[in-house]
């Protein structure tokens, strides 16, 4: 389960559609999520994996789920 920030580029409502198409879940709360797609500006969960929106873009692209380790938002 993934939440996808406001202000995601491309815009949420699309990176939503696209994780739909491949399978993926979305969350409307951060709470709920495993993965957080974008930049967040609330105060940060430990158990969370803050990525960029390229990752999902390129897993899609390479019909695999890339490692998160590229896709890690620095704060």
């Amino acid at each position: 389960m993934m939440f996808l920030s406001l202000t995601s580029q491309p815009p949420c409502e699309k990176l939503g559609e696209l994780v739909q198409l491949c399978g993926g879940k979305v969350s409307k709360t951060l709470r709920q999520a495993k993965i957080c797609i974008g930049k967040y500006k609330g105060k940060k969960q430990p158990e969370i994996q803050y990525l960029s929106e390229k990752w999902i873009l390129d897993s899609i692209t390479q019909h695999t789920i890339c490692p998160f380790e590229n896709y890690i938002f620095q704060q």
